[in-house]
């Protein structure tokens, strides 16, 4: 009986699961596509459900890749709370 009660509810929870990785997937992709519009933050990583940025200061990004204007933007992303 146990067995059986499982075996009904896998459909339902594998259509649960979909929905949910789906949703999870639209605002992964929003959130990097609002990252991307927004001139002080900078797209990291885009993969499976994560999306990474940071931010950096319009008057730096001609500068990045030079160590010390890199060593700001990261001082500065340590300052915002990790969610």
């Amino acid at each position: 009986m146990i067995y059986k009660m499982k075996a009904d509810t896998l459909p339902d929870l594998v259509t649960m699961y979909r929905k949910m990785i789906a949703e999870d997937i639209r605002l992964f992709r929003a959130m990097a596509d609002a990252a991307r519009r927004c001139d002080e933050l900078e797209l990291i990583t885009q993969e499976l459900s994560i999306t990474t940025f940071r931010c950096v200061p319009r008057d730096l990004r001609p500068k990045l890749g030079q160590p010390a204007v890199e060593r700001y933007p990261d001082m500065l992303n340590r300052r915002f709370p990790i969610a």
